[in-house]
């Protein structure tokens, strides 16, 4: 049997032994240099001429002195008693090195900072570099630069680096967030959904999709794409005419079904209605893009599902298609103002609304309600004659008669809400055409041709003075009795 322990040299006891307060002192002695051990330096070549009680060193190549001569290269020398002693390194020993302020291993044939022996790390909780990490955060970085290389070839790698991120589900959210003083300014990656996007947001809280990628057939939809000459690339994005509420040719207060250009009343929720253009202050900024009028909207009771709408005519429009829908509203009080688009087959089959109803909180600032939906496609279908997709707007109920107020309506192919556009006056007024227009024409004693701007059908004739025969798309022959002014309405509305 030795008469030591094999890892740390500590002196057994012996049967028959005579002071054995001796051997177990000189254990005690080496636990205590041993336990927690802490070295002055691994660097000192000259053996200290004064060391302290329970000072120790490990010894480098080259280490001399009255004791350390007798020592051996990465011994550990500590004095105790007035004497100096050593213990030899074994494989696992380890020690903090003062001045270094670092924590060594000996690994059998040196020693070497306990960090480089750390090649796996795995099932942390928690890791932070620069910065404590939390419970939100469980790895956290705060630094000025970060550098991430492939490993070479030469280095048994493949020269590659791919950075994987992986979500759970379609639904989930998978992201780069760029942060501007904590708040967020851009979102990059599959947000809700596998398509490619890119947000953005000027306060944290309120984000535009300015890029969108389809997973499916790569392509891509960008918001506010310009010309080279800063205009609108491209153009007639929105199948809403007269969204803008510009063109009113009937004028002033309306409370007929028909209010305004391309708008009708299609539910009245009991309630009476009074329709007005409006105009906006110069300089407004409430609602982009300077906009020039908007609708207002009076109801004179508690409604129950008033409505407007417009009819887009041939239902084939956008069938099939992601689109968006978006406009701007505020009420006198906070309602819900439901949207809600709706295929009609002109009778051919039953008409078809698809997607939820939207139910948009309106208050009583300008706020953009934003709507993404796709239509179904034809098939299975059968179109008869005036067919048609709509968009209704419906306040289902208020708790006192509301006002509510409209600009910018706007329809469009794709997953975004562009700027609205805004289409020359004389053009507008030329689409509304198709479907109302107001003229006055100077009548004489007998009968005169007059002609229109041509119409989606032939229209419906009134007139101040006079009756009207004859009536295509193009015009009618009108018939009066005497000289006069006369003022001509031509209905072809869907």
């Amino acid at each position: 049997m030795s008469d030591a322990t094999p890892r740390l040299g500590l002196p057994w006891l012996m049967p028959a032994q005579a002071q054995k307060h001796v051997t177990v002192n000189e254990s005690l002695g080496r636990l205590d240099a041993l336990v927690q051990c802490a070295v002055q330096s691994r660097t000192t070549t000259a053996q200290p001429a004064a060391p302290g009680e329970g000072e120790a060193w490990i010894l480098p190549d080259g280490a001399s002195g009255a004791d350390w001569d007798g020592f051996f290269e990465h011994d550990i020398a500590y004095f105790q008693d007035g004497a100096w002693r050593r213990i030899t390194a074994r494989a696992g020993l380890t020690a903090w090195v003062v001045d270094e302020a670092a924590l060594i291993m000996f690994d059998g044939t040196g020693w070497a900072a306990f960090a480089d022996a750390i090649t796996v790390l795995s099932d942390l909780t928690g890791l932070g570099v620069g910065t404590a990490p939390d419970i939100a955060n469980p790895f956290a970085a705060k630094l000025n630069s970060a550098l991430w290389t492939a490993r070479f070839d030469a280095e048994g790698g493949t020269g590659d680096l791919r950075y994987t991120l992986n979500k759970e589900a379609p639904g989930n959210v998978l992201s780069l967030l760029f942060q501007s003083a904590w708040s967020g300014r851009a979102e990059l990656g599959l947000t809700g959904s596998d398509d490619l996007s890119l947000k953005v947001s000027a306060d944290g809280a309120n984000w535009t999709q300015a890029v969108h990628v389809d997973r499916n057939s790569g392509a891509l939809t960008a918001r506010a794409l310009t010309a080279l000459n800063g205009d609108a690339l491209g153009g007639l994005r929105n199948r809403i005419i007269n969204g803008d509420f510009s063109i009113h040719q009937r004028g002033g207060a309306q409370s007929q079904p028909a209010f305004m250009d391309r708008w009708v009343r299609v539910q009245s929720g009991g309630v009476g209605h009074v329709f007005t253009q409006e105009s906006f202050a110069p300089g407004q900024s409430d609602v982009p893009g300077a906009p020039g009028s908007y609708l207002r909207w009076v109801m004179d009771a508690v409604p129950s599902d008033a409505s407007i709408e417009q009819r887009i005519e041939d239902v084939r429009t956008l069938a099939g298609q992601t689109l968006t829908y978006s406009f701007w509203a505020r009420a006198s009080e906070t309602v819900s103002l439901q949207a809600r688009l709706q295929q009609y087959w002109g009778g051919g089959s039953p008409a078809a609304s698809f997607g939820d109803t939207k139910a948009f909180a309106v208050g009583t600032s300008w706020s953009r309600c934003v709507q993404t939906v796709t239509l179904p496609d034809l098939t299975g279908r059968t179109l008869a004659a005036g067919h048609y997709l709509a968009l209704r707007l419906t306040v289902p109920a208020a708790s006192a008669a509301p006002t509510i107020e409209l600009a910018d309506v706007q329809l469009e192919p794709g997953p975004l809400a562009t700027p609205f556009e805004r289409r020359p006056r004389s053009l507008e007024a030329a689409l509304c055409a198709r479907y109302f227009q107001r003229k006055t024409v100077r009548t004489e004693n007998g009968n005169r041709h007059i002609g229109l701007s041509p119409m989606r059908a032939a229209p419906t004739v009134s007139l101040s003075a006079g009756s009207a025969a004859h009536i295509t798309p193009a015009g009618f022959e009108l018939t009066y009795t005497t000289a006069a002014d006369t003022t001509v309405d031509a209905l072809a509305e869907l």
